[in-house]
Formats: structure tokens, C-alpha cells, sequence
């Protein structure tokens, strides 16, 4: 999504649409709660990924890989083992059965994966949601629509900017007027509604985060 796709989201999540043309936080102060929230929701809800790699010298290098470099590997599977003369111990050891993969002890230390044998691997790799540009909008390839519990952490912390931003806010042509205060109150509401559904919803992740 681009930033404004996410900012039209966050404006009828948090029941501001009616108000867009007059709201004092623009695009750019916008952006700045984004990355901060995207911090967040990824401790709760990070991307998987999962893939297949070739380890060489009981090391392997992500800079370059196609999906960046992990914040995470949560998973490195040792799937075949290259036949050679130095390896038949760890053979007999790590495949009783053919072609069973079997857990190899692994250290992880961006962009750097450790393996105590070289081989095939089968990795599942953690990555933050990031706020990226591409010399011409901000866009975040990672978040959709479907992401509920991340736009009620973001229109939380919207409405809180937004109420500290102002004493009070007057619609003109519109008897309605929305307390600077008010805003912030239900702003914190939201935002920790959203910590709470994401904490039952995700608690394992917590501890890399």
C-alpha cells in the first residue's frame, strides 16, 4: 500500500474521513507515526518467509538475497548434506532415514547465517514491515487492507497527534466540534486495544522483538 492508501484507511478507521480536507497533520507528519507503528506491529505480526539456500563454508551472506536480509531466522532445516569423505560421521549422525531433514545447530547474526555444516538448508526467515520510498511514494509491500489490528494501532496513534495538535477542532458548515483532549483519550483507547488483540493473537514472536 501507499502511503496515502494507508492514510485514507487510517482516516475512516478512526472516523476522521468526514474531516480530511481541514485535518492539520499532512502527509509528511503523517509518515513519521507510520514507521514507528510498523515497529510495533511487526514485534506482534512480522513476515515469514521461507525458502531454500545452499551453505557453503559454514557461512551464508543475505546481503543480496532476493528477500533482503532477515531480522530473524527462526528455522534452518538441514536438508541434504554433499557427499564427501569428511562428512561421513555427521551423515551417520543426521540422516538415520533418507532424505529427512534434520535440525543442525545454527547462529544467526545479521547478515549472517552460522551452520556447523555445510549443505542444503530449508530457512524460515523473519522480516519487519518497513516504510520504504522509491523516488516517488512512500509505500509499505507488506500491508493490506486485511491488516485490522495494525490500522487500530495507527489511528490510535493518528488521534492522539491529532488531539495534541489542537485545543479543540470546529468544522465550519458542521455543528461539530471535537475536543483536542477527547481526541488524545480515545486515541490511547484504540492504540491499546490494539496492543492487547495483537499480544493474544501473537504472543511467541515477543521474544525476538
Amino acid at each position: 500500500m501507499t502511503l496515502d492508501e494507508i492514510y485514507s484507511q487510517v482516516l475512516i478507521e478512526s472516523g476522521q474521513f468526514l474531516f480530511e480536507g481541514d485535518l492539520e497533520i499532512d502527509l509528511d507528519r503523517f509518515r513519521k507515526l507510520v514507521q514507528p507503528a510498523l515497529d510495533i506491529y511487526s514485534k506482534y505480526r512480522p513476515i515469514d518467509r521461507k525458502f531454500n539456500i545452499v551453505v557453503t563454508g559454514m557461512s551464508y551472506d543475505f546481503t543480496g538475497h532476493d528477500y533482503g536480509v532477515p531480522d530473524w531466522v527462526s528455522k534452518a532445516m538441514l536438508v541434504s548434506i554433499p557427499y564427501n569423505a569428511i562428512y561421513q560421521d555427521i551423515l551417520q549422525e543426521y540422516r538415520n532415514e533418507v532424505d529427512v531433514p534434520r535440525r543442525a545447530p545454527f547462529d544467526y547474526r545479521p547478515p549472517i547465517l552460522y551452520v556447523t555444516v555445510d549443505g542444503e538448508y530449508d530457512v524460515t526467515a523473519v522480516y519487519k514491515h518497513k516504510l520504504e520510498y522509491d523516488g516517488q511514494v512512500y509505500y509499505v509491500d507488506t500491508i493490506d487492507t486485511s491488516d485490522e489490528l495494525f490500522f487500530k494501532l495507527l489511528a490510535g496513534k493518528f488521534l492522539q497527534a491529532l488531539g495534541r495538535a489542537r485545543k479543540a477542532f470546529v468544522l465550519e458548515g458542521f455543528p461539530i466540534a471535537v475536543d483536542g483532549v477527547d481526541l488524545v483519550s480515545e486515541g490511547k483507547g484504540l492504540e491499546q486495544e490494539a496492543l492487547e488483540e495483537l499480544g493474544e493473537l501473537s504472543k511467541w514472536y515477543l521474544a525476538w522483538g
